[in-house]
C-alpha cells in the first residue's frame, strides 16, 4: 500500500552509472531510515541518468538521480 511518500537519492562516480546508481539509491534508503516511517523502503525506482563531459575528452562524471515511492 502506497502512503504517496517519495525518497529521492543522489549518487555521483566517476567510474559509472552503475556505481552512481548504487550510491543514488543507498541515498534514498537512508533518506527513508531517516524519516522514521516503519517498513521497508521503496523496492524500485527511477532513474535519471547525466553526465559531465569535457570538451575532446571522455566521460568525467557520472551522475543518478533515484526517485521512489511507497
Amino acid at each position: 500500500m502506497s502512503n504517496g511518500k517519495t525518497y529521492t537519492g543522489r549518487g555521483k562516480s566517476e567510474a559509472g552509472f552503475r556505481h552512481a546508481a548504487t550510491l543514488a539509491i543507498k541515498d534514498a534508503e537512508k533518506k527513508h531510515e531517516r524519516s522514521g516511517l516503519k517498513g521497508d523502503p521503496p523496492a524500485e525506482y527511477e532513474l535519471t541518468f547525466k553526465a559531465k563531459a569535457k570538451k575532446g575528452h571522455s566521460l568525467s562524471e557520472y551522475i543518478v538521480i533515484a526517485k521512489g515511492s511507497i
